[in-house]
This record gives C-alpha cells, sequence and structure tokens, in this order.
C-alpha cells in the first residue's frame, strides 16, 4: 500500500503542472462502458488539461457496477490527439491507475497499481465531444480490457 501511495503521491506535481491557469484548455466529461473481464458495466468522471497543443493530462475515476463488492479505479492518463481534416480524431494514450475492490463480507480489499493503454475516436460537435475508447489495463500479468464511451463538454 505505501509503494501505491507513493506512486499517486509522484503524480501530484504533474497535476498541478498540467492544470491550467483558467477554463481555456480545460474540459469535464462523464464516460459509461463495460470491463470485460469483471462482465460488469461503469460510470466515470473526468478532467481533461491541457500540456500543450496536443498533449492532455485526463485524469479520471471509474466506478465497477459489481454485486456484493466496491470496485474502483482512480487514473492519471495522458493521450495526444492525431488530428484529421474536419472535425474526426483519433487519440492515443497511457498512465497509471489504482485499482481498489472490496467485497462485502470478511473477505479483505485487494489495491493494486496498474498501467493504463487506450486509444479512441472523438469528433467535435459544437461545445462538446463525443468518443468511442478501447482501454487495456494492466496488472501483475493480468489484463483487463475496458470498452466505453463518453461526452466531454
Amino acid at each position: 500500500m505505501k509503494i501505491i501511495l507513493r506512486a499517486l503521491a509522484g503524480c501530484v506535481p504533474g497535476l498541478l503542472a498540467a492544470t491550467p491557469a483558467s477554463a481555456e484548455g480545460a474540459n469535464l466529461g462523464v464516460r459509461i462502458g463495460y470491463y470485460l473481464e469483471a462482465g460488469k458495466p461503469f460510470l466515470g468522471v473526468e478532467y481533461l488539461a491541457k500540456i500543450s497543443d496536443d498533449v492532455w493530462f485526463t485524469p479520471n475515476v471509474e466506478y465497477v457496477l459489481t454485486e456484493n463488492a466496491r470496485y474502483w479505479t482512480v487514473n492519471a492518463d495522458v493521450h495526444y490527439d492525431f488530428h484529421s481534416t474536419g472535425n474526426n480524431f483519433l487519440y492515443v494514450g497511457a498512465g497509471l491507475g489504482l485499482l481498489a475492490f472490496n467485497p462485502a463480507g470478511p473477505a479483505g480489499s485487494d489495491n493494486e497499481l496498474g498501467l493504463n493503454v487506450f486509444g479512441g475516436l472523438a469528433t467535435k460537435a459544437g461545445d462538446v465531444i463525443p468518443y468511442l475508447q478501447v482501454k487495456a489495463i494492466v496488472v501483475e500479468g493480468d489484463t483487463e480490457v475496458v470498452i466505453g464511451g463518453g461526452l466531454r463538454f
């Protein structure tokens, strides 16, 4: 647990450096999707902070809708936008995630640090950016694939 806390504390300078001084270059978002290995849907929220023209810091939280347990992730992701002509663009990214699984009853909780690797397709529709994304979360040799989508405002 101490290693996880140190890793997350190491992300704080990046959070502060990437946070814009004004609302310009910042977005909030909501996301939904499905964790394939767990076989459960999730709900999430995100904040996007522009680091440079095409690079974004995207911290987010996802809550997996499980029965008899609490399963959530806190993620510190960065992604790069590949702009094309028009309003559509692709993006790829990576980051660190803290996965927390707390079952009901006497069983102990399981907290692990994982690596996120993801890519997606987005489109600019006025002030809203809808997107679809595929993410792999790698934790100690296991991989969870997450299919999702959302809206950024």
